[in-house]
């Protein structure tokens, strides 16, 4: 006979994602994904793996911290109108 543990119900692999992935708090991944701060919530708990894969994919492409700014989109590291790719990196001097 199996037992089941009691108390609250696990969180989703939504939630996992989001705070110890992506290391997202609610209000921010509500902003992130345009919705509200109980969607968010609700999400926590039922799950919801579409917006799990978008907070994924937006945490690949957004640097923070000293970062902020720089995107990586499609091979290519961006800061406002400037673009690198890897081989540029390897080319330009050192002194830019």
């Amino acid at each position: 006979m199996t037992h089941k543990k009691r108390g609250r119900r696990p969180k989703s692999s939504f939630y996992y994602v989001r705070w110890y992935k992506v290391q997202l708090n609610q209000e921010r991944a509500a902003e992130v994904l345009g919705v509200d701060v109980q969607q968010i919530e609700r999400w926590d708990w039922e799950g919801n793996q579409l917006a799990e894969r978008y907070l994924l994919l937006w945490d690949r492409k957004h640097l923070s911290g000293e970062w902020a700014g720089f995107v990586f989109s499609r091979g290519r590291l961006m800061y406002k109108r400037r673009i690198w790719t890897a081989e540029s990196l390897r080319r330009e001097p050192r002194g830019w």
